[in-house]
Order: structure tokens, then C-alpha cells, then sequence
């Protein structure tokens, strides 16, 4: 599969959750950038805002501070999303 075919296609990441892939990394074979769409636990799709993620000493907010930021990804890393 060449890099070109998974532009602008959503994958899993084993690290980063849901991704899209933007571009190919300048001068690589191998690497695409992504850009980092999963939210995290505790974000509420409908209400459009975190709510809190239970654990067992408490509580916290769910948030992922990564989300919109772009990062370059090997493409071996990368799981395709079922539908």
C-alpha cells in the first residue's frame, strides 16, 4: 500500500487513539503526520464537554491535552478503525 492511500483516512494508535492521517513526513517512505482526534474518557459527545472518569482512589477529569496536536507516526503503528 503506498503512503498517498492513507491520507485523509482515520486509524487507531496504539498510544494516541484515534488519529487522521494529514500528510507523509518530508523525506519518508515509512511516516505519515497525524493529527490526534481522540478526546480521551471522559468527554461527553452529546453534551459536547468533559464529565468526570471514575477510578478507584477518586475521580478525575478524562481530558486528553493532546487532542488537535500533530505528531508523525510510523505507519506499522497504525490499525485500521472499524465501521
Amino acid at each position: 500500500m503506498a503512503l498517498k492511500d492513507y491520507l485523509n483516512k482515520r486509524y487507531m494508535h496504539n498510544d494516541l487513539g484515534l488519529i487522521e492521517v494529514i500528510s507523509v513526513a518530508p523525506k519518508s517512505r515509512t511516516k505519515v503526520a497525524v493529527k490526534i482526534l481522540d478526546r480521551g474518557k471522559g468527554w461527553d459527545e452529546n453534551k459536547q464537554r468533559y464529565k468526570g472518569v471514575r477510578i478507584s482512589t477518586g475521580w478525575y477529569r478524562g481530558e486528553n491535552r493532546e487532542y488537535g496536536n500533530v505528531d508523525i507516526v510510523h505507519i506499522n503503528t497504525l490499525t485500521e478503525c472499524q465501521k
